[in-house]
């Protein structure tokens, strides 16, 4: 089971308890500044995950792939291929926006 996976399952919450102390090497894990680092990668991690969902992507696709995903994805749901005002068109709109923050963040990500 990937990492992604235990983490969605034990939640963020349950995800800092798990790490308290290191006591091999003498290391509090429980600090604050830890802790918030740690939840800002799991987030990350969930938020890119996410992108790959949106995209029709496994985890970690090259960047061809996916800009070959969202232009085939952006041609299918374009909201000018539906008609003006339809519950499918509104649908469009929910994705194509999904899209363009994935490809921004893919973008950024391999600049």
């Amino acid at each position: 089971m990937s990492i992604l996976k235990r983490l969605t399952r034990l939640g963020k919450s349950n995800f800092n308890s798990l790490f308290n102390t290191d006591s091999e090497i003498g290391i509090d894990l429980n600090t604050q500044e830890t802790s918030n680092n740690m939840t800002k990668q799991v987030d990350n991690l969930l938020k890119e995950a996410e992108y790959y969902a949106n995209l029709e992507l496994k985890n970690g696709a090259s960047f061809q792939e996916i800009k070959n995903s969202y232009k085939t994805l952006l041609k299918k749901y374009h909201p000018d291929l539906f008609p003006q005002g339809s519950e499918n068109q509104k649908q469009a709109i929910t994705i194509t926006k999904k899209l363009n923050e994935a490809i921004d963040y893919f973008e950024n990500k391999y600049k």
